[in-house]
């Protein structure tokens, strides 16, 4: 066995790299799956039960997260990972709901200046 290990070395050394560089590839793909739905769910838990409920509405979003993403998925996203691109969507979230509000008071200004 050690013979077989040692003589194809390289060969072993590229199927290692391979299968890692796969894992990564398959990582940042659901990575990207999940942050395009976590602005969403942020926005719907949001909406849906108000503002105070914070640790419900993490605990509730990252529940639909995973059960919207396919099962590999969740093997490659740490949960760490996850709750740090939930707080991100909800910073995001965040900034975009001040983005619209912050337009509408300009936008009614603009209104009532004509």
């Amino acid at each position: 066995m050690n013979e077989l290990i040692t003589n194809n070395f390289l060969i072993l050394g590229t199927i290692l790299i391979v299968i890692a560089g796969l894992i990564f590839l398959l990582q940042t793909k659901y990575k990207s799956q999940a942050a395009g739905m976590l602005l969403f769910l942020c926005h719907q838990a949001e909406t849906s039960f108000g503002p105070g409920t914070g640790p419900f509405k993490f605990s509730l979003v990252l529940t639909w997260v995973y059960e919207k993403l396919p099962p590999l998925a969740k093997l490659l996203i740490t949960k760490k990972q996850m709750e740090n691109m939930i707080e991100y969507a909800v910073k995001k979230m965040k900034e975009y709901l001040l983005t619209i509000e912050t337009d509408k008071i300009n936008l009614n200004k603009h209104l009532e200046d004509e």
